[in-house]
């Protein structure tokens, strides 16, 4: 469509769920990704959960804290988008990838990658896209002390009771 200037999902239900494409020139690596997001959209029903989020937005429209909600869960869903696409991505992709949305959100009006984006929410997520994270154990480690400590907990006062250890 020469009506917009981003990628995006439309539709409430799965069956009528539509990507709809600006018209420019994508690579096939490009169209992959932004299919590959907008699929992702779709399988979580993301264009549902932004519609009852404008349902909120309009029932509670006097309310602050629920702008703050609204733009931070549209932030999320994003963010859990590019995530799952990048998922196994090496720092090439991860490059093509922040290009791609650098490219898409580039307008002459400003920055926008989405219906309700700011800069600082993109800037976020050129951040992520670029950062290539280790998988760690850290539950697992957290696990372990936690099972430590209370185990320690309770030896503790078994230990040292006012009657000697012997009794």
């Amino acid at each position: 469509s020469p009506d917009i200037t981003t990628p995006l999902c439309i539709g409430l239900f799965r069956t009528s769920m539509q990507v709809i494409l600006p018209t420019k020139d994508y690579t096939p690596d490009e169209l992959r990704m932004i299919f590959r997001h907008e699929l992702i959209h779709i399988v979580n029903y993301d264009c549902t959960t932004k519609f009852l989020l404008c349902i909120i937005a309009a029932l509670f429209w006097f309310n602050p804290l629920q702008w703050i909600a609204l733009a931070r869960c549209t932030e999320d869903l994003e963010l859990a988008c590019d995530e799952t696409v990048l998922a196994d991505a090496d720092e090439n992709i991860r490059y093509q990838y922040a290009t791609l949305l650098l490219h898409s959100a580039a307008t002459p009006f400003g920055f926008t990658s989405c219906l309700s984006a700011t800069s600082h929410s993109l800037r976020y997520r050129l951040k992520n896209a670029l950062q290539l994270r280790k998988k760690r154990s850290g539950c697992i480690v957290v696990a372990l002390l936690l099972a430590l400590f209370f185990a320690l907990l309770l030896y503790v006062p078994l230990a040292y009771d006012h009657d000697s250890g012997q009794e």
